[in-house]
């Protein structure tokens, strides 16, 4: 009798928590590597050094901007610094260095965008919209007098920035956590005011300010905010979550945000009532303020905390404990929090990217021989310069050669 058949390989997941913050690898040799986990596990980024020579550092990292469901991962690699602050007037042009990288992870492929001197670099200010064949990456430079704003917007067909002035509808500093692309238009978040929206394909580009409910305190700032405060995409609208207080007891709000930029109240469920279910009693976990992680994009009424090393999913609505597993907080010099709702990313995946895709990336790094490096590095390398060859100069060259065609055609009587 033949032993039984392996078990098949688990489904992979339709989603994933991405962090951030991706690592790097010096024994990568290709530019990025992905190993999808299940969530809420948190799944990582791996940059080679060749893109991120500077590391990982308070002052320096590696930056995922943007997660499409397309497939395409925003990153920016910063030479000198990277600021978690909002941006200033007194900034100088010449005094960081940042490189963006679309990587198509389908195809493993990266498109690497020319650099830019106008960039405050700050870390939610990027964005990136996704049509069917190209994308555009839009960064926003808000003025330091508050009257007006710069969009940088870069097309990847046309392989170059392209600068717009618009009025800043707003007169108080913003500081851009994150970006979101939503019905067309880019929206940037200020997790202590509220929501910046435009479209950046509008030929008069206009910014929009939706503020948040006004029971939301916008009068605070800091990191703290990041934990208790989220906004993200899920059954596609954006939905804002918040853990308040109200007469000394813990409570988690959620507002949607309607089409026409009005914030509509969901839900409103108190902690008490998580805590006192056998879900919550079972997982060991004291009765404490969690930090709030993340929204379930495809379920809002899902939501991710973390608490004393574990990750809580918790369905609010049932006010039940669904999963409970570890979360560890990577060990590095970062002066941010990886934890917070503001460097952990949902990216809902395309079907053609496995589970297996990121495992299988990393056994073939540490096995293969010299030889299979050399002609992936070749190979990748011609795909840049493919890549990198500008349309009207081939097309130039074409019809040069039909011109010297005809030419040879004509028959002189």
């Amino acid at each position: 009798m033949g032993s039984p058949s392996p078990a098949p390989p688990p489904p992979p997941p339709k989603w994933i928590m991405l962090r951030r913050v991706p690592q790097v690898c010096h024994d990568l040799y290709a530019d990025f590597s992905v190993t999808l986990a299940e969530p809420p596990r948190p799944t990582e980024l791996v940059v080679s050094p060749h893109l991120a020579p500077d590391g990982v550092s308070a002052d320096c990292f590696p930056l995922v901007h943007a997660a499409d469901p397309s497939g395409i991962l925003l990153v920016s690699a910063t030479y000198d610094r990277c600021s978690m602050a909002p941006p200033s007037a007194d900034k100088q042009a010449g005094d960081y260095t940042t490189n963006y990288f679309a990587w198509h992870a389908a195809i493993d492929y990266t498109h690497r965008l020319p650099p830019h001197e106008d960039s405050v670099k700050h870390t939610g200010n990027v964005g990136l919209v996704v049509d069917e064949y190209n994308f555009m990456v839009a960064e926003l430079l808000p003025a330091g007098d508050g009257d007006r704003a710069s969009l940088l917007c870069y097309w990847s067909y046309d392989r170059e920035w392209v600068k717009k002035t618009l009025p800043f509808p707003l007169k108080c500093p913003w500081s851009s956590a994150r970006t979101f692309s939503h019905q067309g238009k880019l929206w940037w978040l200020d997790l202590s005011q509220g929501l910046l929206c435009c479209d950046p394909f509008a030929k008069e580009t206009e910014l929009l300010f939706v503020p948040f409910p006004d029971d939301i305190d916008t009068h605070t700032r800091g990191r703290d905010v990041g934990n208790r405060r989220c906004v993200n995409l899920s059954n596609g609208a954006l939905w804002l979550a918040e853990m308040t207080y109200h007469r000394r007891a813990l409570f988690v709000k959620m507002w949607k945000l309607g089409t026409q930029g009005q914030w509509t109240p969901d839900y409103t469920v108190k902690f008490a009532d998580i805590w006192a279910d056998r879900s919550y009693k079972e997982t060991g976990i004291p009765k404490k303020k969690p930090a709030l992680v993340a929204i379930n994009p495809d379920d809002p009424e899902v939501l991710y905390f973390s608490l004393e090393g574990n990750l809580l999913q918790v369905n609010m609505c049932a006010k039940r404990v669904e999963l409970c597993v570890a979360f560890r907080r990577p060990t590095t010099d970062l002066k941010i929090d990886q934890g917070s709702s503001q460097f952990i990313l949902t990216w809902n995946l395309p079907t053609s990217i496995v589970s297996s895709s990121g495992r299988k990336q990393e056994e073939r790094s540490s096995r293969d021989s010299a030889f299979d490096m050399i002609a992936d590095s070749f190979t990748n390398a011609c795909a840049s310069v493919l890549d990198d060859m500008e349309f009207n100069q081939l097309a130039m060259t074409a019809i040069e050669y039909l011109n010297q065609s005809r030419k040879e055609e004509v028959i002189v009587p």
